[in-house]
């Protein structure tokens, strides 16, 4: 083939890539800026995991009777028709009504798992369910209305009496800072103050 055949191909610059000294240290810096970013996301949740850990470890003691525990230390009920157990003036109101400043520590009432640890539990808002044996019955208690982000526990965790598990609230159907407990044993349900009364008396 003579020179003269040779035909030259120009080469099209959108067809490869070339990767200058530039172009390598700022894909290097993007990659050490994304790393710093991801480690530092993981030591904020470490923060705060630690400062929630310290300001639960710090509540007081729960009442108990080493089987059952008061799930508030203090409380009120100001006005029984409209905080109290199915009553006249409330007869769907399957729970007590236990007042009590924001961020009041709420205890397990008995041992038991959690079968529910919610942001969002419908009307409870954020909300706790307790399940677990009690001489023979199924006893299952309900907190609701806690403050957002001070569940303790989460679904699957074993608790004991006394344990703490979050802090009291007024998030979903709540007017007021208050702990909504509920009482079912065998899944039918009961007084919570008759309840308490009987068994932390």
């Amino acid at each position: 083939m003579s020179s003269s055949s040779v035909i030259a191909t120009p080469l099209d610059r959108d067809s490869y890539s070339a990767t200058t000294l530039e172009e390598l240290e700022a894909i290097k810096a993007a990659r050490e800026a994304e790393e710093a970013r991801i480690i530092e996301a993981a030591a904020a949740e470490e923060r705060a995991k630690n400062s929630k850990t310290t300001s639960y470890d710090s509540a007081p003691l729960a009442k108990m009777n080493g089987i059952f525990a008061w799930p508030l230390t203090t409380y009120t009920v100001y006005d029984w028709e409209q905080n109290g157990f199915q009553t006249s003036e409330r007869p769907d109101h399957n729970g007590l009504d236990m007042l009590a400043p924001a961020g009041t520590p709420i205890y397990a009432a008995h041992d038991g798992t959690v079968t529910v640890s919610s942001e969002s539990y419908g009307a409870y808002g954020v909300g706790i369910v307790i399940s677990g044996p009690i001489d023979g019955q199924e006893l299952n208690t309900t907190y609701g209305h806690m403050t957002y982000g001070t569940r303790a526990v989460e679904v699957g965790a074993t608790v004991k009496a006394g344990q703490l598990i979050g802090r009291v609230g007024s998030t979903g159907r709540s007017t007021a800072n208050h702990l909504h407990f509920e009482v079912r044993i065998n899944g039918n349900l009961v007084d919570p103050n008759a309840w308490l009364t009987t068994n932390l008396s």
